[in-house]
């Protein structure tokens, strides 16, 4: 019985260090080849996601100081401002003009 178990420990240090070194040439490989192509698509769709809320907050900024602007402003009443008709553009055009208008006073 003893022989037994001295042939099973002498044979499994030389079978660990084959298995392991596999394990890690495996695992340099893998690190090699680069990140998962799932997990790309991820980052890519992240990326294209914080451009886009980037440009909101952009323009959703400047909205806001042409608003400041004009509300702000001593003149308010004496703009002539009124309420949007379907032919008129946008708020937010319509926002950055009145802006212009009273820093150009």
């Amino acid at each position: 019985m003893q022989e037994v178990l001295i042939m099973l420990i002498v044979f499994s240090v030389p079978l660990a260090a084959i298995l392991s070194g596999t394990y890690l040439k495996a695992q340099r490989l893998r690190a090699q080849a680069g990140p998962d192509p799932a997990l790309r698509r991820q980052l890519e769709a992240m990326s294209q996601a914080l451009e886009r809320l980037t440009e909101e907050n952009a323009r959703l900024r400047r909205r806001v100081e042409n608003l400041e602007t004009i509300v702000t402003s001593y003149d308010w009443d004496t703009l002539g401002y009124r309420l949007r008709e379907p032919e008129d553009p946008s708020a937010e055009e319509q926002a950055a003009r009145l802006a212009r208008r009273i820093l150009n006073r």
